[in-house]
């Protein structure tokens, strides 16, 4: 019989959440239950849409190549070497810095959810660096929740109070 206890307490961590809406091309950053960042992304565009359901970042990258599941020469055939802070949470589907573009807000991958970084990016060096802080906060088995739309708040209903009569 133990004389005491070995754990007298302990804490879990920080709840941390990603969520992705295609509707407005934007992710949320939660943690706790507050959302402390939101930023716009680019998803994939509708001949390559980006999947939609529950996930969590189950590989990561500080630099990776990406490519196409196409060889080259064929429609379609792309390659990009040290794509900067990559984290995958889907098969191939992943968030990554793009500066190859500057048209967060509107779908514009192959499937990934591309956010602006100042990495590499020689054309608009002046972006956020959202791709960089979303590596650093995040970490392997963050929850990532992609939907079409941001759900609409819970409003609580007005229920009337009942009067009762007095039958004094």
């Amino acid at each position: 019989m133990l004389e005491q206890a070995l754990v007298e307490q302990f804490s879990i961590g920080t709840d941390r959440k990603l969520f992705v809406y295609l509707d407005s091309q934007t992710v949320e950053a939660v943690e706790n239950g507050k959302v402390i960042r939101t930023f716009k992304v680019s998803t994939g565009k509708s001949k390559t849409p980006t999947v939609t359901g529950s996930y969590y970042i189950y590989d990561r990258y500080r630099h990776k190549t990406m490519r196409s599941d196409v060889d080259q020469g064929q429609r379609g055939f792309y390659e990009v070497k040290d794509v900067p802070y990559t984290q995958f949470f889907h098969k191939d589907y992943a968030f990554h810095g793009a500066f190859w573009h500057n048209s967060f807000g509107r779908a514009a991958s192959h499937g990934c959810v591309n956010m602006a970084t100042k990495e590499q990016n020689k054309r608009w060096p002046n972006v956020f660096e959202d791709a960089g802080w979303l590596y650093h906060w995040g970490a392997l088995g963050l929850t990532v929740t992609v939907t079409y739309k941001m759900p609409e708040p819970i409003k609580a209903k007005h229920v009337p109070a009942k009067v009762s009569k007095s039958t004094n």
